[in-house]
Order: C-alpha cells, then sequence, then structure tokens
C-alpha cells in the first residue's frame, strides 16, 4: 500500500541545518589564577632558609621529589662545569675606565669620579657572581686572573678619578670579598689539578705581586686570605706547598 504524501509544509519548507556548538577549551578559572598568585605570594615571603625547610617537610611527604631535586641539580652541575666564562671585557673596562683622557684631567675627570667608583664596583661584583663552585676550572682561573689585573690597575691608578677609586674601593671590603668568594669556588679536586699542572705556582706568585704592590699603597687589607686558599697542604708535615 502507497504511504500518503507527505503534508505541504514538509514539502515547501527549506531545508534547515543545525549546528551544534561543542564546548571549547576555556582557560584557567578565575579561581585557579587567584590560587597561583596566592602561591607566588606565599613563596616570596619565605626566606631561602625557611624554603629549604619547607622542601624537605615536601621531600618526607613525597620522597620522589628527592630524586628529581637530586637530577636538577646534576644537570645543572654538568652544565656548569662544562660552560668556559671569560672575564677580559671586565678588567678592560676597568683600565679604560681609570686611564681614559677626560678621567686623566685633573679638571676635568672631577666629575667622573664618583662614577667611575660605581663602574668598577659594578664590574668587580659582576665577575664574582658569574663564579660558582660547579662553574668550570678555566672559569675559575679566567675570573680569578681578571680580578687580579682589575686590583692591580687600581693600586696603579693615577689622576683625580683614579684616586678616587683608589681611596673608596681600596679601604672597601668588596674586591677582596670577590677574589675570598672565587678562590673558596676551587674544589679539592680543582687544587690538585692546578699544581698537577704548573699553573698553581704561576697563579699563586702573581697573586703574591698583587699583595706586594697592594701593600706599597695601602689598600685591600686581607688579600693574604686568597693567597691561603688557593695554597695546598701537605698531609704529613702541615707545610704549605707554592
Amino acid at each position: 500500500m502507497d504511504l500518503p504524501p507527505p503534508p505541504n509544509h514538509y514539502q515547501t519548507a527549506p531545508h534547515m541545518s543545525v549546528r551544534v556548538d561543542t564546548p571549547m577549551n576555556e582557560g584557567p578559572s578565575p579561581s585557579t589564577i587567584h590560587s597561583d598568585a596566592s602561591l607566588d605570594t606565599a613563596l616570596d615571603s619565605f626566606s631561602a632558609a625557611e624554603l629549604r625547610q619547607l622542601l624537605r617537610l615536601a621531600v618526607q611527604k613525597h620522597p620522589s621529589l628527592a630524586s628529581d631535586i637530586t637530577s636538577e641539580y646534576v644537570q645543572k652541575a654538568s652544565i656548569g662545569a662544562s660552560k668556559t666564562v671569560n672575564f677580559v671585557h671586565y678588567s678592560n673596562s676597568v683600565w679604560h675606565t681609570l686611564n681614559s683622557k677626560p678621567h686623566l684631567d685633573p679638571v676635568k675627570g672631577r666629575p667622573y669620579a664618583d662614577k667611575a667608583v660605581q663602574r668598577i664596583a659594578n664590574d668587580i661584583s659582576s665577575v664574582a657572581t658569574q663564579v660558582r663552585k660547579e662553574s668550570s676550572l678555566i672559569t675559575k682561573k679566567n675570573a680569578l686572573e681578571t680580578l687580579r689585573k682589575i686590583g692591580r690597575s687600581v693600586c696603579l691608578a693615577t689622576g683625580v678619578v683614579g684616586e678616587r677609586v683608589k681611596d673608596v674601593l681600596g679601604s672597601d671590603k668588596m674586591f677582596v670579598d670577590a677574589m675570598v668568594k672565587v678562590a673558596d669556588s676551587f674544589a679539592e679536586d680543582d687544587r690538585r689539578t692546578l699544581w698537577a699542572g704548573g699553573s698553581g705556582t704561576e697563579i699563586v706568585k702573581r697573586l703574591e705581586q698583587l699583595d706586594e704592590l697592594r701593600r706599597c699603597y695601602r689598600v685591600f687589607d686581607g688579600l693574604d686570605v686568597v693567597l691561603r686558599l688557593l695554597k695546598r697542604e701537605d698531609g704529613l708535615d702541615g707545610s704549605v706547598h707554592c
């Protein structure tokens, strides 16, 4: 039996397609953003010692964190040990600051004096802050040699700017502290390598020359600490070898 024809409104109505909107991926909810911001604020409020304590507590609750932290440290140390940093541009910068013609002029140099002090202080700090215990031995040697050259330039500086730099930085602890920081970064293996290769003798000799020079100008008190850190002690009789 034939079916009856469809009603007229089905025959004449235009074809309509219905689009179903699928929910799009939405960003983090305001509560999540607020939570992250609150966490950042909380973390910023803790000191380094307090953060270490929190990490220890977290590791106790989640032992797998210890492995993650150790892996990150090993990777960071490996990158630092393989990277070589050259600091020669800092010693060159200090030399030019002290010896440029305007700075040597007794009249023209006066307005530059305090700026020169700050610039050289920044150069010294920049060298020291880039050296860590995990840095490569070459990087440590480069930093020590650069600071030695800076110290020598300051000792021999003349003119209004030079005398101002010598007066301020020569009596300040920052230069010696920077050298001590670098010298202290040398691990026992670093020292053994220095002395086995013979470069330790040359390094100490140059530092001793700087120590004599700075005594003449009565600046950089405490530089002898750097020498003690780099010299090695004989395990049998305690004598010092250079």
